[in-house]
């Protein structure tokens, strides 16, 4: 958080940046929801939904010869919920924490 001028204009122009940027990735996801739960159309309708709760759902990512899916837990609040994702496909890959990492340049 910023007391500046400066700091505020930054702030409020990422905030929205952010904002919009939730909004069109809801509807894209939408598109790519295969029998959505009420519930997960209604998160679709909200950033504050998606960013509090779906953001922070427990799923998995799953490869089949179709390619790859999102499909959320039994233990999630979107249980059974698969979004179905194409094109290229980007993996976070996991890092240790507290351990240094070396990232070699290309």
């Amino acid at each position: 958080m910023s007391r500046s001028r400066g700091g505020l204009a930054l702030q409020v122009g990422f905030t929205t940046f952010a904002s919009n940027f939730v909004r069109w990735a809801a509807r894209w996801l939408h598109t790519r929801v295969e029998s959505p739960s009420r519930r997960f159309v209604e998160m679709l309708a909200s950033v504050k939904g998606l960013t509090r709760i779906a953001a922070n759902a427990p799923a998995y990512i799953d490869e089949s010869g179709a390619g790859y899916s999102l499909q959320f837990t039994h233990q999630s609040s979107l249980p059974e919920t698969v979004i179905y994702l194409s094109g290229s496909f980007v993996r976070q890959l996991a890092l240790p924490i507290g351990q240094p990492v070396r990232i070699a340049s290309p």
